[in-house]
């Protein structure tokens, strides 16, 4: 009979101390869920932080406004949380209307010189029309010509001219930068001078920095 107590109570010891290693686990890996559940909700916080700051409506103006500086045709902006534990990331690129600069004073196909995505970045209002304004024939603008059409020159004009179609010239100004036409091009007399100065400053107004829409990217994903 004490040898069955004896049994039993020692049972009973082994039940007890496995229960309590049980609970004392169990105790742990709760221990260590709620402190997972912490660290995730801390990182949510500050994603919610950093993802206003870097999904932005107007990425384009974002771009625009870090561009100061920047020499190359790729740059990324970096947004950071206070801690310095986060990161987020989105890329700005370059975008320029030629794709190639003329080289000579006249010069047959627009799909040539024109980059592949301009009127991602340019509309026609960005452009000079005929007829010109008085500031206009100064201006190291691009000057585009839709379709077949003549035009008299006045005085000179300082600038890139885009011609989609057939032009003739006429009259005692001179384009000087340089053309570039689609169809074909009559002149009654040598009125287009090369001018690279011209047509690198007509470059330069004619870039701009745009958001890549597919660029954000998270460097610490959890």
């Amino acid at each position: 009979m004490l040898k069955k107590g004896v049994v039993t109570l020692t049972a009973l010891l082994l039940l007890s101390s496995a229960l309590l290693l049980f609970l004392m686990l169990d105790e742990q890996i709760l221990a260590s869920h709620r402190a997972n559940l912490g660290e995730r909700l801390r990182y949510l916080q500050q994603r919610e932080h950093l993802l206003q700051q870097s999904v932005v409506a107007d990425g384009n103006t974002l771009c625009r406004q870090q561009s100061a500086v920047q020499i190359e045709n790729f740059f990324s902006v970096h947004f950071t949380d206070s801690q310095q534990d986060q990161q987020h990331s989105i890329i700005c690129h370059r975008l320029t209307l030629f794709k190639t600069l003329p080289q000579q004073a006249s010069a047959k196909g627009l799909l040539n010189f024109l980059h592949p995505d301009w009127q991602t970045g340019w509309q026609q209002s960005d452009f000079v029309h005929l007829p010109l304004n008085a500031a206009d024939y100064e201006a190291n603008r691009v000057l585009w010509i839709e379709g077949d059409s003549e035009w008299q020159l006045a005085q000179d004009f300082y600038g890139v001219v885009l011609v989609n179609g057939r032009l003739k010239l006429s009259g005692e100004g001179k384009i000087i930068g340089a053309l570039i036409y689609q169809t074909a091009l009559q002149q009654t007399q040598n009125q287009i001078e090369f001018n690279q100065s011209v047509v690198n400053n007509v470059a330069a107004q004619y870039q701009q920095w745009l958001y890549r829409s597919d660029s954000w990217h998270d460097f610490n994903p959890l």
